[in-house]
Formats: C-alpha cells, sequence, structure tokens
C-alpha cells in the first residue's frame, strides 16, 4: 500500500488484525518521510574582496554526517562534527575565486551551494606624497594609491613616537587629511598608512613639515558667473571673505574666450581633465592610455621609456585660452584647441617614443575654411614646434590623426585655410592689379590702372611712352590710334562687329579664324583678280599639255587613227 501527502512530517501508522473467531490485535509506528535536502549557508568567505583564505559554513540538517568541498579544483570528503564547519582553504590565487559545497544527509537527500569571491593579497602602492598647505595650527598632507584604498595619518612633535592620528574611511586613489590643533612654530612628523578593501595594508614615511610662527589670514575666494563681453572677452568680479588683504590665490578674473559655435553663456564648468598612473614602467615595454573625456579630443597616449619610471602619473588638461606663459602665437595658424600634459616621476629625455592621437569636428574644418590635410599638432618649448603628424581616418562627424612628441608639456591643435591662389603673387584683372592676401584664400585689389595693365610687367601702363606715335591697336569694341606724342590712345571708331587683330574693323562679311573681312571692297577686288588669272591660265596650258603628250606617244596616236569609224554617208536620190 502506497501513502500521498506524508512529505516532510511525522506520521502514525497504526495496524488491525482480526481472525476468524472475532479476536482482534493492533500495532502502531511513528515514523518520519524525509526528502527536504539540508540547506547549506557559507558564512566565510563573504561576496567581496578579501585576503583571507578562511573559509566556514553550515546546514540547517542535524542529520547530515558528509560533505564534499570543492575549490580550485580540489574536492575535499570530510565528516562532520555538529552541523558546521570551518577552516582554511589552500591553492587559491589573486583574482576571482569560487567554491561549491556539496553537503547530504543520512537517507540521501543531496544539497550544493557556490560561492564567488575575489581575492587580493597585494596591498596599494603609496606615491606623490606632498605637504599642502600648512598654517600656524593646520596643515594637510596629500598622497595618491594605485588603488582605492582608506587614509590614516600617524603624527607627533617626537619622530621616534607617533601618537596622534588621523583618520579618512572612504576608499579612494586621490588622497587628503587634515591636521587641525597643531602647536606654532613646531616641526611634526607623519608617516602614511592606506587600506585596500581586502585589508592589504601599505606604510611610508617619515615626513615632516613646520607651522608657521604666526597665524596667517587664509584667503576664501568666490566669484561670480562669467559674463561674455564685446571682443570675445569673459569677466567676473573675485570677492575674499575674509579680508586678508592679500591677492596670493585670487582667481584670473578676466579671460579670452574660445567659443564652440553655439553661442549663449559659456560653461563655468572646470577644464576637462583626465588623469592615468602606472606603478610601474620598464623599457622596451609599450603603455597606453585612453581618453573619453567629453570635450577633450585626445583620444589615446602612447609611452615607452628607456628606462625604468616608477609611480608615473600623466595629467591631461583641456585649455579654454593660450596659457599666459605662452608668449608666442602660431603664425598663419587657426587653432582648434590648447591642451596641457603634466607628468610626475617621468622626465622628457627619459621618453624613448610619444605617440599622440586626436580628433578634429568636421563642423569646425568647414566652417573655418580649413583644409584637413593642414591639420597639426603643435608643442610649445620655448617656441612652438610642428609635430609630424599622419590623417588616419575619417568619418561623417570627424576626422582622425596621430603625431609623435619627443616630450609633454602645452600642445595646440591648429591648421591652415585652403588656398586659392599663393600668397603675396601678383596679376593683372583688367584696368586692376590685384595681389594674393597672406591666407591665400582671395585677391585683393591694389591699384587701378587709367591706361590698362601690362601683363608682362605686371604694372600700370604709364601715360609717356605708352605708345609709338602713329600705330593703331584694337581696344575691345574700338580702334585706336596712338597720339603724335606718345602719350595717349585716341578712339578712332567704335567697331560695331569687333576688331581684328589686324587692327581695322571688322564687317559683316568676316570669316572668324581665316582673318578675312570680304566687307572690305579692296580686299574682295584682289581676291576676284587673283581668280580670273588662274582661270586664264588654266585655259591656255590646256591645249599645250594635249599636244605635248601627242608627241610623246605616236604610236598610240597611230592605232587610235586605225581605230576610228569611217563616216557612213548617204547618197543623195535621183
Amino acid at each position: 500500500t502506497t501513502f500521498v501527502a506524508l512529505d516532510n512530517q511525522q506520521s502514525t501508522l497504526v495496524l488491525w488484525i482480526n481472525d476468524t473467531a472475532g479476536n482482534t490485535n493492533s500495532s502502531s509506528v511513528v515514523f518520519t518521510i524525509d526528502t527536504s535536502a539540508p540547506a547549506i549557508t557559507i558564512t566565510t568567505p563573504a561576496n567581496t574582496t578579501t585576503k583571507s583564505d578562511a573559509f566556514a559554513f553550515s546546514f540547517s540538517d542535524v542529520n547530515c554526517s558528509v560533505y564534499s568541498v570543492n575549490a580550485g579544483g580540489n574536492v575535499t570528503n570530510c565528516s562532520i562534527v555538529g552541523n558546521a564547519w570551518s577552516g582554511t582553504l589552500g591553492g587559491l590565487s589573486d583574482g576571482v575565486n569560487n567554491i561549491t559545497v556539496w553537503a547530504n544527509d543520512s537517507i540521501g537527500n543531496i544539497n550544493s551551494t557556490i560561492r564567488y569571491w575575489t581575492r587580493d593579497t597585494d596591498a596599494p602602492d603609496i606615491f606623490n606624497v606632498t605637504n599642502g598647505t600648512v598654517g600656524s595650527t593646520t596643515a594637510a598632507i596629500i598622497w595618491n594609491t594605485t588603488e582605492s584604498s582608506n587614509s590614516t595619518v600617524l603624527y607627533s612633535t617626537n619622530q621616534s613616537n607617533l601618537n596622534l592620528t588621523k583618520n579618512g574611511t572612504s576608499f579612494v586613489t586621490e588622497h587628503s587629511v587634515g591636521l587641525t590643533g597643531l602647536t606654532l612654530n613646531t616641526t611634526y612628523y607623519y608617516n602614511i598608512s592606506s587600506c585596500d578593501q581586502a585589508g592589504n595594508c601599505n606604510t611610508t614615511g617619515t615626513y615632516n613639515f613646520t607651522t608657521s610662527s604666526a597665524s596667517v589670514c587664509v584667503e576664501s575666494w568666490s566669484c561670480t558667473e562669467w559674463v561674455l563681453t564685446i571682443g570675445s572677452m569673459q569677466i567676473r568680479t573675485c570677492t575674499d571673505s575674509n579680508s586678508c588683504g592679500t591677492t596670493v590665490n585670487k582667481p584670473v578674473e578676466s579671460r579670452r574666450y574660445i567659443g564652440g559655435g553655439g553661442g549663449g553663456t559659456p560653461s563655468t564648468e572646470p577644464p576637462p581633465q583626465v588623469k592615468h598612473s602606472w606603478v610601474k614602467i620598464t623599457p622596451g615595454t609599450e603603455v597606453s592610455m585612453t581618453i573619453t573625456k567629453e570635450g577633450l579630443d585626445f583620444s589615446e597616449i602612447k609611452i615607452t621609456v628607456k628606462n625604468e619610471a616608477k609611480t608615473v602619473t600623466i595629467t591631461i588638461t583641456k585649455l579654454n585660452e593660450k596659457p599666459a606663459d605662452v608668449t608666442h602665437d602660431l603664425t598663419g595658424k587657426k587653432v582648434y584647441q590648447y591642451v596641457t600634459i603634466e607628468k610626475t616621476n617621468l622626465e622628457n629625455d627619459n621618453i624613448e617614443k610619444s605617440t599622440i592621437r586626436f580628433k578634429v569636428p568636421k563642423g569646425w574644418i568647414s566652417q573655418n575654411g580649413i583644409d584637413k590635410a593642414t591639420i597639426t599638432l603643435n608643442r610649445y618649448v620655448s617656441g612652438w614646434q610642428a609635430l609630424a603628424t599622419r590623417l588616419l581616418s575619417e568619418d561623417d562627424d570627424n576626422v582622425y590623426y596621430e603625431a609623435d612628441t619627443p616630450g609633454f608639456s602645452v600642445f595646440a591643435i591648429s591648421g591652415e585655410k585652403s588656398k586659392s591662389c599663393e600668397p603675396g603673387t601678383v596679376r593683372c584683372s583688367g584696368n586692376l592689379i590685384e595681389q594674393c592676401n597672406e591666407e591665400g584664400s582671395m585677391w585683393v585689389s591694389v591699384q587701378t590702372c587709367e591706361r590698362g595693365c601690362d601683363q608682362t610687367s605686371l604694372t600700370c601702363i604709364s601715360p609717356g611712352g605708352g605708345c609709338e606715335a602713329g600705330t593703331t591697336r584694337c581696344y575691345g569694341n574700338v580702334l585706336q590710334l596712338c597720339s603724335n606724342d606718345g602719350m595717349e590712345w585716341m578712339d578712332l571708331e567704335v567697331c560695331v562687329h569687333g576688331c581684328m587683330m589686324n587692327e581695322r574693323c571688322i564687317s559683316g562679311g568676316f570669316i572668324p579664324g581665316l582673318d578675312i573681312d570680304f566687307g572690305d571692297y579692296n580686299v574682295l577686288s584682289g581676291y576676284i583678280i587673283i581668280a580670273l588669272v588662274l582661270v586664264l591660265v588654266i585655259f591656255i596650258l590646256r591645249p599645250l599639255h594635249a599636244r605635248r603628250k601627242r608627241s610623246r606617244f605616236p604610236e598610240l596616236n597611230k592605232k587610235r587613227r586605225r581605230l576610228r569609224v569611217p563616216k557612213i554617208r548617204r547618197r543623195k536620190k535621183r
């Protein structure tokens, strides 16, 4: 007999029996049907980042007697004590790990669970340790780490006993800890410690700073919004709320506005900036940083060093205008964008090779009439240096370039206007002398000539010696004669049909390309006489030619005579 709906509960079975004489008896049994697998709870490690290899779990079924653990491909079978187990795992590596636990109870119900976690045993590197602003009773300690870490400063006036602590609990890569309650004119010693989220810690030091001897007024500036004025300048007003009377840290109150063509009030947001750090750069190994910051058109930087460099940081910032310490302009070029690249723990003479990739919007190129082949990346070192720049590709919106640079400083992306003529060249155009402008974009009239322009000398024809007395010329549809003194051309006749190259007016009988004008009667009479003479010569020479031909071939002439058909004479009727 099969019973249903008895899973996972206690049940009682009673059996009655009787014989043929009516005697009865009964017996009962209490039992539980168990179909539930044991529940497994992994308590260690947590589903996070840790440096520990500890492992612990528990399960819900007190009857569970055997478990199996799989970590790193290794399977371990153990007998349990109670309903929990803890221990240490071996053979794990840094990075993402996973562990699977199987458990079965005494009647064969099986369950499993898996846990993923990140194992990290490397402590963060600490670099760029500097003293920030140091006052009479306050100081700021600043540093960087290679991964997100907390911040701790141990400090004291006794270098051997750093018994004061200031903590920062946020996990960051750029650290700043402020110390307060310091003593005037006193030297303090400190070291710093940073621990990552896995608990790996690094400590460096000892460093020191000295507080000032008197209380220093700290400037606290606030500024109004930028206002765009006539002349592409922006102005604002800045005020020191502490009224220190000094302007050491006063922000600039005017600057040239380099707009993006959209109009309206410029953004007062900080300029686009990106940073990237490397713990170590080894010779022969190229490192790179990819840039996706909006508004910054550098897209990638690649670096190869000559000698090993450690804790290197590159900071790239887009500038709204040419920096004040750049005293030279890019003559003859239109600047699209200024960018500065600052470096830490990397000297320019240690750079074996560096390549910068960037883009320029097609809208800017078209709007400014720029020849895309002239786009160049320029570097400033006591003056502007044009870097070898290559056009890589383009799409619907941008043109992409690449340039090699021997070092980092201030850069400018520039282009030159498309040229329709060679700058400085001169030409005659009608009665005008024109010169190509400096940009090569257009011809500019520089002089008007009353008597026309000499195409050979590219100068105006002077009044004296301008023509030879008595000569004629065609000037448009006007036939002109040079005056007896050679001072000027005088109009003789306006030619209705234009003027011929032989300096006569064209009549209605002009044949283009032959320079013949049958409207001139003298010319026509001459041609008629020539035609009559030719006809007369032909009639005279033709009989002579035939007589000469018969004398040269007498036999032929005899045959012709023999072959003549005799004439038939008709008899007259009588």
